[in-house]
């Protein structure tokens, strides 16, 4: 009888775990659920296509803002060197975000080096609202990483009370909701383009810069605990890491943002390539009145020079190889003859 018992009692504490597991695994997969993981009716088309690039055969990867995607163009420095450097960008992505982003592109690819591009840690945190929450997420496969960025904007936008909405909405990930900028055919632009989002040949008004401050200013304080995690993760990549600074017309604050930042990860060991001095502005050949579409971003005859000038370093720097004329690199050829045929 009491052995019956002793059976009996070790049987129920079995079914309580197995019950406890699945109970617990269920809550897991909803909240997984609702937070965009598992969703399986997801359009493809709002996914970067960078994720359609055949494995582990990009050279490099840049990462960075609309000041990245607006100013790196890959078919120019494919046509100039035969190196192939895809631009993963997105509107104001946060410095927060980029890690993931990184760990997400390394899924597929093993470039000799990443470019991480600053600007980013000079933007107002009170700027971001839901739009960029959507667009953040929209142009990523369904993953951990993805979830992870839901997750940090949801504490940044508390810690920094910003515009974005604070409900079950968001979580909802409404693809056909993001910012006009990231709407379906920007989508299939900056495909077309390896990541470049092309702004415009025409210069709306002339811009003008006074000599750029060399000087720091202190950047928000969670930017530079993220800039710091950042530099942290990028310590144990296998890969190179080189960060940059696209050029902007400005001579005040968000320079002087940027000089500190620049600090920060130089004192880390990291090199910086910073457009923002006299001299680097006059060796790309940069022309304010006719080169930029507005004050923060080039057009396409500004993305060219920027492009040239970066593309020498990196070259010299990682020693890339020559793909021009390989078939397996036939789209990359193909981007630069649509790319010239309509804005060059």
């Amino acid at each position: 009888m009491n052995t019956n018992k002793k059976i009996n009692v070790k049987k129920i504490v079995i079914y309580l775990i197995i019950a406890v597991l699945v109970i617990s695994g269920a809550i897991f997969c909803y909240i997984l659920g609702n937070w965009g993981v598992f969703r399986s009716d997801r359009s493809s088309k709002y996914i970067s296509q960078y994720y359609a690039e055949k494995e582990n055969t990009l050279d490099g990867i840049v990462f960075g803002s609309s000041a990245a995607y607006r100013y790196w163009c890959p078919p120019e420095a494919f046509e100039r060197h035969g190196m192939a450097v895809y631009c993963y960008g997105l509107q104001s992505m946060p410095i927060f975000a980029i890690k993931y982003y990184v760990s997400s592109a390394l899924d597929t690819q093993s470039p000799k080096f990443i470019a991480i591009e600053l600007r980013t840690v000079t933007k107002n945190p009170g700027i971001y609202q839901t739009g960029h929450v959507l667009t953040a997420v929209n142009r990523m496969p369904n993953s951990i990483e993805r979830t992870s960025i839901l997750a940090k904007f949801m504490e940044f936008s508390i810690e920094h009370d910003t515009r974005i909405r604070r409900n079950s909405s968001v979580y909802g990930f409404p693809e056909d909701n993001g910012r006009a900028e990231h709407a379906e055919a920007t989508i299939i632009e900056a495909g077309q383009y390896k990541g470049y989002i092309p702004y415009g040949s025409s210069t709306k008004k002339s811009f003008d810069v006074e000599d750029y401050p060399t000087d720091g200013s202190p950047i928000d304080e969670d930017y530079e605990k993220d800039l710091q995690d950042l530099l942290d993760y990028c310590d144990n990549l296998d890969c190179d890491v080189i960060f940059f600074a696209t050029p902007f017309c400005d001579s005040g604050k968000r320079i002087r943002q940027m000089n500190y930042a620049i600090e920060i990860v130089e004192d880390r060991g990291y090199a910086v390539i910073n457009m923002n001095e006299n001299s680097v502005i006059k060796a790309a050949n940069l022309d304010f009145s006719k080169d930029f579409f507005n004050s923060t971003h080039t057009n396409e005859v500004g993305a060219i020079k920027v492009t040239d000038y970066l593309s020498n370093i990196f070259l010299t720097l990682y020693d890339l190889p020559d793909h021009r004329g390989d078939k397996d690199y036939y789209s990359w050829e193909k981007s630069y003859e649509k790319f010239a045929h309509k804005y060059k």
